[in-house]
């Protein structure tokens, strides 16, 4: 089987997460290869994604905080028109990326950023048929995460999982929670 982790050098949970699935996907003997969904846009994109993020978590984290709250008004995985505009957008800014897949022909993609499920949703005349799966590397499931064309997500709380199940999420499809319980 081969595998495509896609994560983003943005914050290190998703980098960390993918790093860890790497791990156990090798320890698997799987084929796995490990991207940068960032290193597939475009410059000036890549450029200012990462410095406005790192300049609104040093200087507004209640803004990122409002910001979260506020995208999750109405959190769904079938999208409004401005999250359409926005999805065709990050299209835009991405085409390396649909051909890197292409390229690479995994049997499976895992996700552990919300802009390339976006990014891959967004092709509407070549529909990706490789199964997609979203490990959910917040604290919480905020709609940027919620795809339709997801096959499963991954949630590191049962809190998680129940936020997507009140979203919406089509449980035929399923949905995991990866919890740890410590003993002490």
């Amino acid at each position: 089987m081969r595998v495509l982790l896609i994560s983003a050098a943005i914050g290190g949970g998703h980098r960390a997460a993918a790093k860890a699935l790497e791990q156990a996907c090798l320890e698997k003997n799987l084929t796995v290869k490990h991207i940068d969904l960032l290193d597939y846009t475009t410059a000036p994109f890549r450029q200012i994604y990462r410095q406005t993020y790192f300049d609104l978590v040093q200087t507004a984290p209640d803004f990122i905080d409002w910001l979260g709250k506020n995208l999750d008004k109405k959190p769904a995985e079938y999208k409004n028109r401005s999250q359409r505009v926005r999805a065709r957008l990050s299209r835009l800014i991405s085409y390396h990326l649909p051909r890197e897949i292409k390229r690479y022909e995994p049997d499976v993609i895992l996700h552990t950023h919300f802009i390339a499920p976006e990014i891959l949703g967004a092709r509407k005349r070549q529909k990706l048929s490789i199964p997609q799966m979203v490990v959910v590397t917040d604290f919480s499931a905020h709609s940027l995460w919620l795809q339709p064309n997801i096959a499963r997500y991954f949630v590191a709380s049962e809190e998680v999982a129940a936020h997507l199940q009140a979203s919406g999420v089509n449980m035929s499809r399923r949905w995991y929670a990866i919890c740890r319980t410590r003993k002490m």
